[in-house]
This record gives structure tokens, C-alpha cells and sequence, in this order.
């Protein structure tokens, strides 16, 4: 592998202070030690292809705000114009972490829940979710009132990978019918609303490509492997490690990557997964 083209993610820790029902993801009680991160970092950022990102993932990066400083300040030092992503729910996001984001234009906050004030984090992207169970007049309430706030960058994640009824795939369907009468007319009152989901395409759904290094060191293409259902097939997808020196195998071919969550996830959660993203594919086509 000589260049990575899709976002390097680097797993600082697999711990996460919250449990919702609908995350698909493998949890545990591991962060990331300083070393495997540096040599990370010296391994495979020369490796990235100009414009991916570096994404700072957990598990929630926030239960380690040491290391994610350490992250932002090595990659600013070694690469500065490299832009670096940090999703998070928020609930750490405290003053002093705010300020320390805030001083460095090449972080994007990716934040899933409401924040006080939304205008004082760097480069803010709502991760807006929408989960079954929440009527389209409710989910239309907290785009509104996010954009109230000044939020001005959306990525739109229905839940993936959770089984969702006829009826909540209707009301799914109502919600992406008022956004878009709600972000035509900001647009047309000059308020323009930008929704990033084209640009975040992976290899399948809700999964990013890339390179994604784990709390251990291990490197695998891409993150599906971080999904509890694909967990035991996570082999498939290890390139090597931080300090394995011989070089990297190559990563699986695109389509693997849909082929596995089709065949580790009940046929059922598939059927639902495929609907939600169909539905957002319809959405963001017709903006």
C-alpha cells in the first residue's frame, strides 16, 4: 500500500460514557497508548493522500482528552495544513477542551447531541441522527432548533444496522420530506444549510474506508471491523501494524466490505439498513 486515500482513523480508545441503543458499535475497556499513536502517526500520515482527513474516533475520543491533544498537536506539527476531525457526543466537551479546539483551524468538531453554544466550536459538523420511534414533527424541531443555534454544516445518520417498522420508515421519510422544504426555504433567505453526506460515501453504510489504526496498534482498511457483528471476522480486514516494519497487505476490494455486513448482520437489520439509506440517498439527490 503506498498511498492511503480515504481518512486515516486512529481509535484512541474503545470506551464510550454512553449506551445507545441503536449504535452498532464494539465497545471495551481500552485506550490507545501514547507510543502506538506516535508510531501511527510517523507510519502512515506521510502516507495520506493530500485532502483526507485525519479522523480522531472511539468509542467517544473525549474519555481520553490527553491523547487527542497529543493527536491534534502532532499531526499540527508534522502536517499542518491536514485537516483532522474529532466526532463526539459532547458530553466531555468542556470549556478548556473548547478552547484548545477553537485555536486550531484545521479541526472539525463532529458533535452528535446539542452543545450550548454551538457558534464557539472550530469548524462545527452536527452528526444529526435520527433513530426509530421519533415522529418527523420532533426530528424537524432539533434540525430547526440546531440551526437556531447556529449550526450551518449537517451529516444526516438515520440509524444503521437496527431493525426499523414500516411505519417508522414512513415517518423517516416525512422527516427528509420537511428538511428539505426547511432547508429550501434558509436557502432562499439567504441562511443557506450545508448537508455533507455526498462527500462521506464508505465502502458500507455508515463504515468509512481509509486506514483505521486501533487502540493496539493493529491496522485494518477501513472500520467496519469495529461493528460487535463483524468483530469476529475482523481478521479479514487487518493490513498489519504500527510495529510490524515489513509491508502492509493489501486492503480487500471495495465490494468486500458490503458482502461482510450482509453477512454478519441478521437479514432483517440488512433489509432495514438498506431502506434508511435509500431513503437518504433520495433526500440528498433531490437537494
Amino acid at each position: 500500500m503506498n498511498r492511503i486515500e480515504g481518512p486515516l482513523t486512529l481509535v484512541v480508545t474503545r470506551r464510550c460514557n454512553l449506551r445507545c441503543g441503536y449504535c452498532p458499535q464494539s465497545f471495551a475497556d481500552r485506550d490507545m497508548e501514547p507510543r502506538v499513536l506516535e508510531a501511527a502517526l510517523r507510519r502512515l500520515l506521510p502516507r495520506l493522500a493530500p485532502g483526507a482527513q485525519v479522523k480522531l474516533f472511539g468509542g467517544e475520543p473525549l474519555m481520553v482528552p490527553a491523547l487527542v491533544r497529543k493527536a491534534v498537536e502532532l499531526v499540527g506539527r508534522a502536517d499542518p495544513a491536514r485537516a483532522i476531525e474529532i466526532p463526539t457526543n459532547g458530553a466531555r466537551l468542556g470549556p478548556s477542551m473548547t478552547r484548545f479546539l477553537r485555536a486550531r483551524p484545521s479541526v472539525a468538531v463532529a458533535l452528535s447531541r446539542p452543545a450550548k453554544e454551538p457558534r464557539a466550536l472550530p469548524n462545527l459538523l452536527v452528526n444529526f441522527l435520527l433513530v426509530p420511534g421519533e415522529n418527523a414533527a420532533g426530528a424537524l424541531w432539533r434540525l430547526g432548533d440546531w440551526v437556531a443555534r447556529g449550526a450551518r454544516r449537517f451529516n444526516l445518520l438515520p440509524a444503521y444496522y437496527v431493525a426499523w417498522t414500516a411505519a417508522e420508515l414512513g415517518e423517516l421519510r416525512r422527516t427528509f420530506a420537511g428538511a428539505s422544504r426547511l432547508l429550501s426555504g434558509l436557502s432562499g433567505k439567504g441562511r443557506g444549510v450545508e448537508i455533507v453526506n455526498a462527500e462521506r460515501i464508505g465502502p458500507a453504510p455508515l463504515y468509512n474506508g481509509g486506514v483505521c489504526v486501533d487502540t493496539d496498534g493493529a491496522i485494518y482498511a477501513g472500520n467496519l471491523f469495529l461493528a460487535r457483528a463483524v468483530e469476529p471476522r475482523r481478521d479479514a480486514f487487518r493490513l498489519g501494524s504500527v510495529f510490524e516494519p515489513q509491508a502492509l497487505r493489501p486492503s480487500p476490494p471495495p465490494e468486500r466490505f458490503f458482502e461482510t455486513a450482509r453477512e454478519c448482520f441478521a437479514p432483517e437489520v440488512m433489509e432495514s439498513t438498506l431502506a434508511v439509506d435509500r431513503a437518504l440517498s433520495e433526500f440528498i439527490h433531490g437537494l
